[in-house]
């Protein structure tokens, strides 16, 4: 949890995105960026990947991609790292 002072003594107090991945069960931890920038000074663990395939309606498109996030963000886990 982090701080900010302000000038007028007001304090503003908020959580990190980044949440403790200690085992396979906190994979809904990992968080996912898209941004180069989220990572810079992070050591690399490994690299992750997951093809989301079987799409044949509209609406289980989302299903399918929201498998292939989940099976990312496992594998993530497992290595023991935050996913960028």
């Amino acid at each position: 949890m982090d701080k900010i002072v302000f000038a007028s003594g007001r304090e503003e107090i908020f959580e990190s995105p980044f949440k403790l991945v200690n085992s396979f069960e906190d994979f809904e931890n990992v968080y996912l960026s898209y941004s180069p920038q989220d990572v810079e000074g992070l050591m690399s663990l490994g690299q992750v990947f997951s093809k989301a395939t079987g799409v044949t309606t509209l609406p289980s498109i989302n299903n399918v991609n929201n498998r292939a996030v989940r099976k990312v963000k496992m594998e993530a886990a497992m290595l023991g790292g935050i996913l960028f």
